[in-house]
């Protein structure tokens, strides 16, 4: 559960009471109640009864919280009401310390001093008085006793030891008081019943009453409320009403304390005379507040810890001297503080504030203590700033004379005032044009800036009137000119205000037009226009506030006819490459009045993009030609034009648009590549693209056929690969490469590759070969058995150690029938072969053929063991035909040089079998067969 502790200090020290007129109720308490009697709850139940009282608190609300080790609540545990005499009872099955609070209700002033009427006082829900029932018991009194005694051992806690303090202040309080706080409920003190301790109680009860009276009289207070409750409560924490608590720690205002130096003995003898009748023969408790006010836990050496500073907006200087200290100021300065002490217990600030606040930076000093004098503080800081724009006074506006177009005029600058910056510390300025003021009204701005930056405005109006235009001589009558007329030359400004034109007399459906800037009346004039002439012109200038004219009479001559014609075709559109093209004039008929004109034709390019084809005209008769550009396509756009050279209406043209459409270009051999000499075994890197161009730009892709399996011709053109010793024909290769470009035009280009395939030592095997085996033949042979000591060693073979054969089993149905004896002879012919397994599985093998002719399936296999068949092998002729099984696969003669291929049965087959002579020798290369048992 989370603690409350925080709340209860809030409302302890911040919670008033209002009131409120109520009836009277009777006081009096039950003697079950007040003499303690416990009734019995039922079997297993903690019955508790109490009273609240100050007096007896009515209708106020009862809740009993578990508490912790500091003595603040934890968990509700039950709740319940008090009666009309301040009476409660409850039963649960918690039997712990329990910590009472009793809030709101009612109670009568047991000292009022006008007993008649009854003073009813009501407290609000957060007023509270709180009280400890200890485990084990179970009647538990509510009083401002109580509430001292619990708020004394809080505050004098540490490390958890509340109810170790409370026990013994308990004990301390019982002895300087006379009975004991928490468990004797307080009798009624204008009717005490009971024995000696009830009498003491009801005393000091009405003690207590006379010092909270007193109290609300000395603050002018028209009845007692929560807060004098409050204050007397704390004071009573020494048991004594000196105005302070623990230590000389003030916990009420110092006027206020002044006037409450009376000890409670002093209040409760005075109660007593005030009651003489009711305690008659009563001997009068005397309160031994030097007991009282020991200190039941430890002394409090720790100092709060102002764990938050206030942080204030800067405040608004008032002057140059900065700013008053409000208590508006000091509310919220306080309220911006905070601290943790270790201890229960109000603690005291002091902000260290000065009466006035400098302008600028403003650091200070606060401490605060709590009420066992230990003190800490804290630097923070307050700025004072200007914060209010300088002040202008307001301008009169101003009239003067224009003095040419713009007029310079030196204005007053107007007066200021600043609260904060001196007059010198302020700049002035204004937005007066630079160039002096136009004719007529214009508002200036004058902006005040301070020494802050803060700016403030006023307007004032300046008015420059205008002398009027001057109207100049003109001509009588006019007569019209096709460059129009200026009738601006005729007017004059004397303070050179830029003027505006207007004219009246023209025509409503007039061809010609007026410009009111320039004054210049312009056009061709129309049929409506000449019917018409002369025309009664007038002009008018205004300066902007003056308006003058002038008058004339405008005679216009008979019009003339433009040279119009017509373009046939008016638009063109051709394919690239398309030779000449004409295009004629046709002449729109001309009146009769202008058949001698002579018109003279042109031609010029509109379009700025270079031209698809070239152009000419004849000027005489405007007939266009046009040529093409080879291979050029794209648009253009021509103006002819007509001029019959006469003053007015001279002038006719026409554009027209000539598109000359791509027509696609196949590609085109620009170049035969040079191909070196390839080499077997050597990467080839030949970039055959180089030798092909395309008129159009498009991209093209490129193919070849007859390429032999060890090259590719990439689509981009790049011809590579490693050529093998297969590729070495002679005469060379032949390769057609065909480019192709994005419309499907293809070029072809025929090439011959040469492929050479080197035996450097002249062994039969090539020098490609010799590094693929990783052996030369020409190598040494110590032993004597045809095969280099370098294979030997590579193979980890001697052909001593065995002989592999190749015989005819006599049955070419038959082939997988037991072989014959080693070395065995068919048909007069001895077939014998020797053949290694090289690491790898590659294989060379030899096979010794006569000239005569054979048939018979190739048997291949070491003496001793099975032999594997591996397909069928024809000599006739010089012609060696090799089958699989006895389907033929390949027939060539035995000097052709070229790979053939025999597959194998099953798991074997035979790769790249080479005729190396007409002998009819064969040599493996590269071979996944397993030939003899080396492994």
């Amino acid at each position: 559960m989370i603690r409350t502790r925080a709340l209860l200090l809030f409302t302890i020290f911040t919670l008033w009471a209002c009131d409120a007129p109520q009836t009277a109720d009777t006081i009096s308490v039950p003697a079950d109640v007040s003499s303690g009697a416990v009734i019995s709850p039922a079997s297993g139940l903690r019955l508790i009864n109490g009273h609240g009282s100050k007096g007896p608190l009515i209708n106020s609300t009862v809740r009993l919280f578990a508490l912790d080790a500091a003595g603040y609540p934890l968990d509700e545990v039950a709740a319940t009401e008090t009666d009309a005499r301040g009476n409660w009872a409850l039963t649960t099955d918690v039997d712990q310390d329990l910590l009472v609070i009793i809030s709101g209700g009612r109670y009568v002033d047991e000292a009022d001093p006008n007993r008649a009427a009854r003073r009813v006082i009501v407290l609000e829900d957060t007023d509270h008085l709180v009280s400890v029932l200890p485990a084990g018991e179970s009647v538990v009194a509510v009083t401002v006793f109580s509430d001292a005694l619990v708020e004394k051992s809080r505050r004098e806690t540490s490390n958890g030891n509340f109810l170790q303090v409370l026990d013994i202040n308990r004990n301390r309080f019982g002895a300087a008081f006379g009975f004991d706080v928490l468990s004797v409920l307080p009798p009624d003190p204008l009717a005490p019943a009971g024995g000696a301790e009830q009498f003491s109680y009801a005393l000091a009860v009405g003690g207590v009453a006379n010092a909270i009276n007193s109290l609300a009289i000395a603050m002018q207070a028209p009845q007692p409320d929560f807060r004098h409750i409050r204050w007397i409560s704390r004071d009573l924490v020494d048991c004594r009403l000196d105005g302070l608590g623990t230590g000389l720690r003030a916990i009420m205002p110092a006027d206020v304390a002044a006037n409450e130096q009376a000890s409670v003995n002093a209040q409760i003898l005075r109660f007593r005379n005030n009651n003489f009748a009711r305690y008659l023969g009563r001997p009068v408790p005397s309160v031994d507040d030097f007991t009282c006010a020991l200190i039941g836990g430890s002394v409090d050496n720790t100092a709060p810890r102002i764990i938050r500073v206030a942080d204030l907006a800067p405040l608004a200087a008032s002057s140059a001297a900065g700013v008053a200290v409000e208590p508006t100021l000091l509310d919220r300065a306080q309220s911006g503080f905070a601290a943790t002490d270790d201890r229960v217990g109000e603690l005291k600030w002091e902000l260290g504030l000065p009466a006035q606040l400098e302008l600028g930076q403003n650091v200070l000093t606060a401490t605060v203590s709590d009420e066992w004098g230990n003190t800490s503080g804290a630097i923070w800081q307050i700025t004072v700033a200007d914060m209010e724009a300088p002040v202008l006074g307001t301008l009169d506006p101003i009239t003067v004379a224009a003095q040419g177009d713009r007029t310079s005029i030196s204005l007053p600058a107007p007066s200021v005032t600043d609260n904060v910056s001196e007059i010198t510390g302020i700049t002035i300025t204004n937005d007066a044009p630079a160039a002096g003021f136009p004719v007529g009204a214009t508002v200036v701005t004058w902006s005040a800036t301070d020494e802050a930056g803060l700016v403030s405005t006023v307007t004032q109006q300046v008015r420059v009137d205008s002398v009027p235009p001057v109207p100049g001589m003109v001509p009588a009558n006019i007569t019209w000119s096709g460059d129009g007329i200026d009738f601006s030359v005729f007017f004059t400004d004397p303070d050179g205000t830029t003027l505006r034109y207007s004219i009246a007399g023209l025509p409503p459906a007039s061809a010609l037009q007026f410009d009111p800037t320039a004054g210049l009346l312009s056009g061709v004039p129309g049929a409506v226009d000449y019917a018409l002439q002369p025309l009664t012109l007038t002009v008018f200038a205004y300066d902007g506030q003056n308006t003058v004219s002038i008058q004339t009479s405008l005679e216009i001559s008979a019009p003339n006819t433009p040279p119009v014609f017509t373009l046939s075709p008016g638009t063109v559109t051709v394919d690239e490459d398309f030779g000449e093209l004409t295009i004629a004039v046709m002449a729109a008929p001309v009146p009769s009045a202008e058949q001698e004109q002579t018109v003279t034709y042109s031609a010029s390019m509109v379009s700025s993009a270079p031209a698809p084809a070239d152009f000419s005209i004849d000027s005489a008769s405007g007939q266009l030609t046009l040529v093409s550009t080879p291979d050029v396509h794209g648009e253009l756009v021509l103006r002819v034009l007509a001029d019959d050279g006469q003053s007015t209406d001279a002038t006719w043209s026409q554009d027209i648009s000539v598109t000359v459409a791509s027509v696609n270009d196949a590609p085109q051999v620009v170049a035969v590549p040079m191909i070196p000499t390839l080499v077997t075994g050597s990467p080839v890197a030949v970039n055959i693209a180089a030798a092909f161009s395309d008129v159009d730009d498009d991209a093209l892709t490129f193919a070849a056929t007859q390429l032999p399996a060890s090259l590719g011709l990439s689509v981009a053109g790049q011809l590579s690969g490693i050529p093998q010793p297969v590729d070495a024909v002679a005469g060379g290769l032949l390769v057609t490469v065909t480019a192709v470009d994005g419309s499907g035009a293809t070029a072809l280009l025929e090439l011959v590759l040469t492929v050479l395939d080197p035996d450097t030592d002249g062994d039969g095997l090539s020098d490609y070969q010799e590094m693929l085996s990783g052996f030369d033949p020409q190598d040494s042979d110590s032993d004597g058995d045809g095969y280099a000591d370098s294979l030997e060693l590579l193979v980890n073979f001697d052909a001593t150690d065995q002989v592999l054969f190749v015989r005819e089993d006599g049955d070419d149905s038959a082939t997988g029938t037991t072989p014959e004896t080693a070395l065995a002879t068919l048909d007069g012919l001895t077939r014998r072969i020797t053949t290694v397994a090289v690491r790898g599985q590659r294989v060379i093998g030899l096979i010794e053929a006569a000239n005569s002719p054979y048939t018979g399936n190739l048997s291949i296999g070491p003496t001793e063991s099975e032999h594997v068949i591996i397909g069928s092998v024809t000599v006739n002729d010089g012609v060696v035909a090799l089958h699989s099984g006895e389907v033929p696969q390949t027939t060539l003669k035995a000097d052709s040089r070229r790979i053939v291929q025999m597959q194998g049965c099953q798991s074997c087959t035979l790769h790249h079998l080479r005729f190396e002579d007409s002998a009819g020798a064969l040599s493996a290369i590269n071979s996944n067969v397993f030939l003899g048992q080396v492994h």
